[in-house]
């Protein structure tokens, strides 16, 4: 993993650009969709580690494409979904919150798509992370302007098998757990032992 003092070079000559400069360039704008997407994982991430008491090696690194976006301290595979009422681009209403679900063929170790691969879920635990701000001027970065709602996998297979998006409506009437960041790792240990 880089730790974003690494600078580009040209023949064993530092050229004055460091990771950390690149990272800057193209994530600071973490109200885009993919880059708040990615955010909202290192949030249920951050959470995972510091409320488990288990300290994990901080040698892993995002994987886009994985079958499960986080797995936890403890073996939970969690499922992170991000969406918000403001977007990069101007609009004059808040956006319509909705979630994508859509059950997926897990990739081989190769990348690819495995050929024996069924269409589902592979996680355990999804956590559906809402951005609340209604104004750009409102801090990304607060968590109280966080509200994540956290649910087993196993409901949403239950109710809505072969749904490729959710209704913010939709999923609260599938009364998922509502919790600030404090309250995230304990209600992904509660809901993946939900039975």
């Amino acid at each position: 993993m880089y730790d974003g003092s690494e600078q580009l070079t040209f023949k064993d000559k530092e050229l004055g650009s460091s990771v950390l400069d690149f990272w800057s360039w193209a994530y600071s704008d973490l109200i885009r969709n993919v880059n708040r997407g990615a955010f909202a994982e290192f949030i249920v991430l951050e959470a995972m580690n510091n409320q488990s008491g288990i300290t994990p090696p901080r040698t892993n690194f995002r994987v886009s494409m994985d079958a499960y976006d986080l797995l936890s301290p403890d073996g939970i595979r969690v499922e992170v979904k991000s969406s918000a009422y403001i977007q990069a681009w101007e609009n004059e209403h808040p956006a319509r919150i909705s979630f994508r679900i859509a059950p997926a063929k897990s990739l081989d170790a190769s990348g690819n798509y495995s050929a024996d691969s069924q269409y589902c879920r592979h996680s355990d635990v999804y956590v559906f992370c809402v951005w609340t701000a209604m104004s750009r001027e409102q801090n990304i970065l607060d968590l109280s302007l966080w509200d994540f709602y956290v649910i087993a996998t196993k409901i949403l297979d239950q109710k809505a098998p072969n749904q490729k998006t959710i209704t913010f409506q939709s999923l609260l009437s599938l009364q998922p757990r509502k919790v600030d960041y404090f309250g995230l790792y304990e209600a992904i240990r509660s809901e993946a032992m939900n039975d």
